[in-house]
């Protein structure tokens, strides 16, 4: 699938569900991936049942974030600052 024809679906999505259902579906597939790797863990699931949990969960995010039109400059220079703060964390915890 395009970009293109993603973002087509995104818009078609939150026109035909509305905004408010673009945020409880991503708080439901959040909850479906915890209970998938909690699965995983015990041998229930295999990897791709988590994988397909993953996917529902990033499709969900890429929409709330088009939804909110949020910049992808903003975006990328925040998500730079989370991964620079977890690396601090590790370098602190290993020394």
């Amino acid at each position: 699938m395009t970009d293109q024809e993603k973002k087509d679906l995104m818009t078609l999505s939150i026109k035909t569900f509305g905004e408010r259902s673009q945020t409880d579906q991503l708080h439901e597939e959040i909850g479906e991936l915890m209970a998938k790797i909690n699965q995983h863990r015990r041998g229930r699931v295999s990897i791709n049942d988590v994988i397909e949990e993953i996917v529902d969960v990033k499709q969900c995010l890429d929409t709330i974030i088009y939804m909110f039109g949020i910049d992808p400059e903003e975006y990328n220079k925040i998500e730079d600052q989370q991964w620079n703060k977890m690396k601090k964390q590790i370098e602190e915890r290993l020394t």
